[in-house]
């Protein structure tokens, strides 16, 4: 599968529309649109803001696989937060009426899926 077909199968995944994915990353639909069809890879700053919107790595998007990282020196650990850290965390992120758990189950969620998730409860985007 090519780079189009991964970024294709990744924007169904999360119900996005190429012009969305446009305008996402800055660039106008003729320039993706010529992209896609000269199945051209795109710069490597737009293919950057491909995968950070449709939340995946750019390798993925290039070769279809993930590479663990072999020194671990080149990751970062995330604080350990508890459950009510979470909570707290990410109040800012969904309403506040949710239940307690649900925000909690939230907070694992990348902001594609927040954003998927606040479309589909229709919630407000809160941005």
């Amino acid at each position: 599968m090519a780079f189009w077909n991964r970024v294709e199968h990744q924007m169904a995944e999360l119900s996005i529309k190429y012009l969305d994915l446009w305008k996402a990353i800055g660039v106008s639909s003729n320039t993706g649109a010529g992209w896609r069809a000269k199945k051209r890879l795109p710069p490597a700053d737009s293919c950057l803001a491909i995968a950070r919107h449709l939340d995946v790595s750019v390798e993925y998007l290039i070769t279809g696989s993930e590479t663990a990282l072999l020194d671990d020196s080149y990751t970062y650990e995330m604080p350990d937060l508890d459950y009510q850290e979470r909570v707290e965390r990410d109040r800012k992120r969904v309403p506040r009426s949710l239940p307690d758990d649900l925000l909690g189950a939230l907070s694992y969620c990348g902001e594609v899926q927040m954003k998927y998730i606040r479309r589909i409860l229709k919630l407000p985007s809160g941005e």
